[in-house]
């Protein structure tokens, strides 16, 4: 059960992990230090993308270990960069299409994540974590 469904399930298991370390240290951080919330929003995506990549290593692509940590993590940031990139485009893509906003907000949100799952998961199995 290493490829197939259960490696994308498995993928989206670690990503709402990812999620709760992401929004956790970005409250933590502006609340309890008084940070500007775009700056710890930098920490706490550092953080969690970090997490996310050792998780995905260990329980997601296990088979697909890279010995070059440096170069395996630095992709997965840019492979997650780029996939958040594509979800917010998505995202305002929506927002300008629809006359009703808050039909446009659901409606980005979902199609802006499905795209930038579809992407970090793809980026993540055939670049980052491939033999």
């Amino acid at each position: 059960m290493h490829g197939g469904a259960g490696q994308f399930v498995r993928f989206c298991i670690v990503g709402c992990i990812g999620f709760v370390i992401d929004a956790s240290i970005v409250y933590w951080v502006v609340t309890y230090f008084g940070v500007d919330p775009y700056l710890a929003r930098i920490v706490s995506y550092v953080s969690a993308t970090t997490a996310t990549w050792k998780l995905n290593r260990r329980f997601t692509f296990p088979q697909n270990l890279n010995q070059r940590l440096r170069r395996e993590w630095s992709y997965y940031i840019t492979a997650n960069a780029i996939g958040g990139t594509a979800n917010f485009i998505t995202y305002v893509v929506c927002l300008s299409y629809f006359q009703d906003i808050n039909i446009g907000i659901i409606i980005g949100v979902a199609a802006g994540s499905a795209v930038g799952l579809a992407f970090n998961f793809s980026a993540s199995k055939w670049w980052v974590f491939r033999h």
